[in-house]
């Protein structure tokens, strides 16, 4: 079984505090409605794969699921164990998107939070048609910048100029092929809700701290980023916060 690039969850090394601490949860409404739409009682057998801090597997557990989250990177998966090991209903597992170690047929639903894009589609489908059980479906879920807010143009152009692959991920557009490559064709259904974050600036540097294409603390175009950021919050801040809007997609459908 193919395995995934190392250097792709090394992306994420000496980031996971910043990234429990600084990003997004998901809309209530939009956990309750896949489970509701899906048919996922609680008690059900369901993965998180790359599931990073645990952020997306709370919600799971906490409406009753049992969720084995899949993450490869041993400081956010150590970081989800701390925050989650006492629920009975969880599990945390070494192993990457297309080779999950989960058992054939184990699993009713596949969530994947804030993380396909780094995946190679070709073989994660393989894996997860592999864990899947026959009527099972997949749901990818992004926080996506809310590109009408007045913050977004400003932030955004911060983020372009020190993030080289800020592209792939800043909009919701290249996920648009989805249909074609993951889901049974015509089957995919896509939905979205409004959310937001606020977040003082310590807050911001740290929610940019956590993103991998980003410089970290310790690079040399940290403290020019974090310039520009500050006159970015200046100019949007009220009351010593911004706000940051984001439309949480969810695709979701039985695989190919």
């Amino acid at each position: 079984m193919a395995d995934a690039d190392p250097s792709t969850f090394r992306r994420f090394e000496h980031r996971a505090e910043d990234y429990a601490a600084s990003r997004p949860d998901y809309p209530a409404r939009l956990v309750d409605f896949l489970l509701q739409r899906l048919g996922l009682p609680a008690d059900t057998a369901v993965a998180d794969i790359g599931s990073g801090t645990g952020i997306f597997s709370q919600l799971l557990l906490e409406r009753g699921l049992r969720v084995t989250a899949i993450e490869p990177n041993e400081e956010m998966r150590s970081t989800a164990e701390m925050k989650l090991g006492g629920h009975l209903n969880f599990t945390s597992g070494n192993g990457t998107a297309q080779a999950t170690r989960l058992a054939t047929g184990s699993v009713a639903a596949i969530f994947c939070a804030q993380a396909f894009h780094w995946f190679n589609e070709a073989a994660t489908l393989r894996e997860w048609q592999r864990i899947l059980k026959p009527d099972g479906t997949a749901v990818l879920i992004w926080n996506y910048f809310d590109e009408s807010s007045a913050f977004f143009p400003d932030y955004s152009g911060v983020i372009l100029a020190f993030g080289a692959e800020a592209e792939k991920t800043i909009s919701a557009a290249w996920n648009a092929h989805l249909d074609n490559v993951l889901f049974r064709k015509g089957a995919a259904e896509t939905v979205w809700f409004s959310h937001e974050q606020r977040l003082d600036f310590a807050g911001l540097l740290r929610r940019v701290a956590s993103t991998s294409y980003l410089p970290n603390r310790s690079d040399s175009s940290w403290a020019p980023m974090a310039v520009n950021l500050r006159e970015v919050f200046d100019r949007h801040q009220s009351s010593g916060v911004v706000t940051v809007a984001y439309r949480t997609v969810a695709v979701f459908g039985p695989l190919v």
